[in-house]
């Protein structure tokens, strides 16, 4: 029996486990990889992660996992680091 921490438990249940992305030049369904979620220095995250994140049911968990523990690097729930810095700020002055 494979045993889960709770607190990654959500992930299981995420898109970005299970779907597959359409690569055009190919013609071809493949896995997400590292590189989407985690673009070169530079690059933004595609709308293709965007929309993804933005159906996954478990976006809201991935968010707050990436702000609490916190994830320096990559897309969680949708957001780049830049993002979740600001989303920090605003919850910061909001106390």
């Amino acid at each position: 029996m494979k045993v889960i921490s709770v607190k990654y438990a959500w992930q299981k249940d995420s898109l970005c486990q299970k779907e597959l992305k359409f690569v055009p030049e190919t013609k071809e369904h493949i896995p997400y990889t590292c590189d989407d979620f985690y673009p070169p220095t530079g690059k933004a995250i595609t709308e293709a992660v965007k929309e993804m994140c933005n159906r996954c049911p478990v976006q809201n968990e991935c968010l707050e996992f990436a702000l609490a523990f916190p994830e320096h690097y990559g897309s969680w729930g949708g957001v780049s680091k830049e993002q979740r810095e600001v989303i920090k700020q605003q919850r910061e002055k909001g106390k």
